[in-house]
């Protein structure tokens, strides 16, 4: 067993006391002190010793205590910092139009956009409640625009911005990244409108994508975004 440095101590303690007692005996006798003298001082040293050993056994157990409780907490501590970070389980989602209550909620990981809807208070009379697929799972940072009647209607069937016929979704339902409105690339997954701003901003610059994986291209969509988007989009009305 490893002895720590105030059971050393206390040993060497009484060690020395014991020999100067010792000492102290062998002069009286050789001295020629009586009896009574002599048994006097043996016990008075005696009793001094057991006093200054007790004190000294009660102080090295609390060291000893003390250090274990430091190392201890060194450990615990040591323990919670190679513990890795609990991965987020809410996400923020923006969901705004035709619903009662706009605005950032926190949903829970998993959640649908039919969670974001209740969340939001429900429809307005005024919202094409077909136009979403409220059973689509919901992403941090998405965005979720919810259109009335007529604008749903604009959107499927295709608009005339600046006298020329935009196909925004193509005939299988996907939403044509080259021609879609700010609003149509809103509702995609993980697109919110400043994404959706530098895509149109990108297809503007260099004449549209030739393909739909070139989406990764533009700045903040990156493999992560495009794996949720890539079924739902597509670069011409085919």
């Amino acid at each position: 067993m490893k002895i720590g440095y105030p059971q050393k101590r206390a040993w060497g303690i009484k060690i020395r006391f014991r020999l100067a007692v010792f000492t102290a005996a062998v002069c009286l006798w050789l001295s020629g002190c009586g009896d009574g003298g002599e048994k006097i001082a043996l016990e008075q040293a005696l009793r001094q010793q057991e006093a200054q050993s007790a004190a000294t056994s009660e102080n090295a157990p609390d060291t000893g205590r003390r250090d274990t409780g430091a190392q201890q907490e060194t450990q615990v501590r040591q323990t919670s910092q190679a513990m890795p970070e609990k991965e987020a389980d809410t996400v923020w989602v923006h969901i705004c139009g035709e619903v009662e209550m706009p605005g950032v909620y926190e949903l829970t990981s998993g959640s649908r956009i039919c969670d974001a809807l209740l969340a939001a208070g429900g429809f307005t009379a005024e919202a094409d409640t077909e136009f979403l697929n409220l059973a689509e799972l919901v992403s941090d940072g998405m965005q979720i625009v919810v259109p009335d009647v007529e604008e749903a209607r604009r959107l499927e069937s295709g608009a005339e911005e600046n006298g020329i016929k935009e196909d925004k979704i193509a005939k299988d339902g996907r939403i044509n990244i080259n021609t879609a409105s700010l609003e149509m690339l809103c509702t995609l997954p993980g697109i919110g409108e400043s994404r959706a701003r530098d895509i149109i901003s990108y297809r503007e610059k260099h004449g549209g994508f030739a393909r739909p994986e070139q989406i990764m291209e533009v700045s903040g969509i990156k493999q992560a975004v495009y794996e949720k988007i890539k079924d739902l989009i597509t670069v011409n009305g085919g």
